[in-house]
C-alpha cells in the first residue's frame, strides 16, 4: 500500500540556501562598481564638463586623455584655454591649448600619447582660463578627475 505524504510549498526552502550562495558576489560586485563609477562632471565660473575619458586606438597601441567642456558663461574670442592633463610616469604634465573663436561655446581637448596608466586611478586635468595669448591674466580655473578601468600599456 502507498502512502500519501502532503508536502506543502515552502518557497524559502530553496531560495534562501542560493541567496546564501549568491551573497559574497552580490557583495564584491556591489564594492567593485563603486569604484568604477566615474567622477562627477566639474562646473566651474566659466566651464562645465560634458564629457571625460579616453580615446583608445588598438591599431597604433595608443592612449590619449578626452575632455569636451561647455560655457557656463560667455567666453570672449581670443580667451586662451591651456589643458594639462596628469601625466602618470610623474613627468612634467601633458599640455594641449586652444584659442577660442568668436561665439565658441564648446571646447575639445585631447592629450598627447599616454605611455603608462594604471587601472583603477583617479586622473585630474586642470583647465586654466587666461584672458589673452599673454597669459598674464587669470581668468578662471576647472577641474575635472578621469577615472581609469585599464592599464597602459595595452596588451
Amino acid at each position: 500500500m502507498r502512502r500519501v505524504v502532503e508536502q506543502r510549498w515552502d518557497p524559502w526552502r530553496r531560495t534562501v540556501p542560493c541567496l546564501l550562495r549568491l551573497l559574497p558576489t552580490m557583495v564584491l560586485g556591489a564594492l567593485g562598481s563603486c569604484a568604477m563609477f566615474p567622477p562627477n562632471a566639474a562646473t566651474s565660473e566659466y566651464l562645465r564638463t560634458t564629457d571625460v575619458g579616453w580615446v583608445i586606438s588598438k591599431a597604433d597601441k595608443s592612449v590619449h586623455y578626452s575632455l569636451e567642456l561647455e560655457t557656463v558663461k560667455p567666453i570672449l574670442a581670443g580667451v586662451v584655454l591651456d589643458v594639462s592633463f596628469e601625466n602618470a610616469d610623474g613627468g612634467a604634465p601633458l599640455s594641449s591649448t586652444l584659442v577660442a573663436g568668436a561665439n565658441q561655446t564648446r571646447f575639445e581637448f585631447q592629450s598627447p600619447p599616454i605611455t603608462k596608466m594604471s587601472s583603477g586611478r583617479t586622473y585630474m586635468i586642470d583647465v586654466t582660463i587666461f584672458a589673452d595669448a599673454s597669459r598674464k591674466h587669470v581668468l578662471g580655473k576647472h577641474t575635472q578627475g578621469d577615472y581609469s578601468s585599464f592599464s597602459v600599456p595595452i596588451d
